[in-house]
């Protein structure tokens, strides 16, 4: 009972691993990166709104970016599945912004390029709304940062897709499940013997 006790949790282990995503924990912040508050940061994982309408602000963090000074440019969001944007408020950092229908948000940030930030900073608020009908993410689908020191700009990509929320498949769920219930089996076992 111990070796299948043990080889059970190992192979839900490693299912579980591979199913949520789990990634290096030493990976490199992004460069510039974009996240939601409250729960979101550089290089952290999606938020997850709850089911029903949540309010979200939506930051830039150009703290990892060369030359430490960033202004981002053009950005395009896209919501999919079981997530929508319900309303964006831009506010003194972006210009030519709009909410194109409930799934595609562009963002065009204003700023003098020389006097561009160093730190994170709130380009606007928006809201998501969560129908419960399972899967959806909220997506950093393109964008770009122009350097602002000195009066030189290097256009860098933002690496597409960047996930700033998800809501995850129920399938995901589910092996959490199993994981758990496995090494619930694996520890009375071991009690018992």
């Amino acid at each position: 009972m111990k070796i299948a006790s043990r080889t059970l949790a190992t192979g839900v282990g490693l299912a579980l691993s591979v199913g949520l995503g789990v990634g290096s924990a030493s990976a490199a912040p992004l460069d510039v990166a974009v996240y939601l508050t409250p729960g979101g940061s550089n290089n952290g994982p999606p938020v997850q709104p709850g089911t029903g309408t949540t309010t979200w602000t939506l930051f830039v963090d150009p703290t990892n970016a060369p030359g430490g000074t960033f202004v981002v440019g053009d950005m395009i969001f896209i919501a999919n599945g079981s997530l929508t944007i319900g309303t964006w408020t831009p506010n003194s950092n972006t210009s030519l912004s709009n909410l194109q229908n409930s799934t595609t948000l562009n963002v065009q940030q204003t700023g003098n390029f020389v006097t561009a930030n160093s730190t994170p900073y709130s380009i606007g608020t928006l809201t998501l709304i969560n129908s419960g009908a399972g899967a959806g993410d909220f997506t950093l689908w393109s964008g770009d940062a122009a350097c602002g020191a000195g009066g030189t700009c290097d256009l860098v990509l933002a690496p597409p897709p960047q996930v700033l929320a998800g809501v995850p498949e129920p399938g995901t769920l589910l092996l959490l499940g199993v994981a758990i219930g496995a090494l619930g089996v694996l520890i009375r076992s071991r009690r018992e013997n």
